[in-house]
């Protein structure tokens, strides 16, 4: 530490290197070493790496921090084309911070390094709604919600966005709102699996999860895999809701009957593996069956945790 603070040219290194010893020492102390840190980053002249580094850190859901992250973009902006870590954090802050055109402005930007996927047009699908463009908003979900299975980091996106900066229940309406002007069936599909996966990201235990899956198995083409697999795969993710015996014993068999004409038109399928649900299993052996039926693996499911990372608190 002493080489580095000794070289001038060197001191933001020696400042990002003070950070870290201090979380290593304890993450307790996290909250003081960003405030130590913001003070040497603006004794420095603000360096773009000392910047950089706070913006990942820095929870842009709270508002004080909101607005550092908002000011720490423009000072990286000056040098880098934003990556989609940093615009997905400044994304979240300027929700925080309710400035929807900002959001607007800065999707249909320059600003952000292309991607494969729609990441991005989460946020401003979210913006849109806010300032009343509602049609526009429902056009923006329906891309989103279309390249679902192939993108489910932009679905989960705006899942992660409306949950953790209290618009889920917004998120829903709006979704809601589309679907009664759905202009086709496919469309009506789409959003109806945007709200399933709404509702399942903040109460994996709704009774509305089967209902909206009982919905979804009415509109979709049995003899196209993904959209059969997809409805078999809402059913058994919506068997985690509260239901009567009644109810269970009569979906059920609905689902048993489909999930066997989906193994016989489709043997080698990726989306489902053939599997057994014990009767009078517990809520774990459940869940664990559930993910052995969709092929959710450990790996798997470590690699979706790790997508998800931008979006976490901590």
């Amino acid at each position: 530490m002493g080489l580095l603070e000794a070289d001038p040219a060197l001191a933001p290194e020696a400042a990002l290197a003070q950070f870290y010893l201090q979380l290593e020492m304890s993450r307790l102390a996290k909250d003081e070493a960003l405030r130590t840190l913001q003070a040497r980053y603006e004794e420095l002249d603000r360096p773009v790496s000392i910047a950089l580094t706070l913006i990942h850190e820095l929870d842009p859901t709270d508002p004080q921090s909101a607005q550092a992250c908002v000011r720490l973009s423009e000072r990286i902006t000056e040098h880098y084309v934003f990556s989609p870590a940093v615009a997905a954090r400044l994304g979240l802050a300027l929700v925080t911070l309710r400035d929807w055109q900002g959001i607007v402005e800065l999707c249909q930007s320059n600003r952000v390094r292309v991607e494969p996927g729609d990441r991005m047009g989460a946020f401003e699908a979210l913006a849109l709604d806010h300032l009343g463009e509602t049609e526009k908003a429902r056009d923006r979900l329906l891309k989103i919600v279309a390249t679902g299975s192939d993108d489910p980091l932009a679905l989960n996106t705006y899942a992660t966005i409306a949950t953790r900066c209290g618009y889920v229940d917004d998120a829903v309406e709006a979704a809601e709102r589309a679907l009664e002007t759905a202009r086709s069936k496919g469309e009506q599909l789409e959003f109806i699996k945007l709200l399933f996966f709404l509702i399942q990201f903040s109460d994996p235990t709704s009774e509305r999860l089967l209902e909206l899956a009982l919905r979804a198995g009415e509109l979709v083409d049995q003899s196209v895999e993904s959209q059969e697999g997809t409805y078999l795969m809402m059913h058994l993710s919506g068997t985690l809701g509260g239901r009567s015996d009644i109810d269970l014993a009569r979906d059920r068999e609905q689902f048993r009957t489909r999930a066997d004409a989906f193994f016989r038109n489709f043997p080698n399928s990726r989306m489902l593996w053939r599997g057994e649900i014990r009767e009078g299993a517990s809520g774990t052996e459940l869940v664990e069956s559930l993910k052995a039926l969709t092929g959710m693996t450990p790996d798997r499911e470590a690699f979706q945790k790790r997508q998800s990372a931008p979006y976490s608190r901590d």
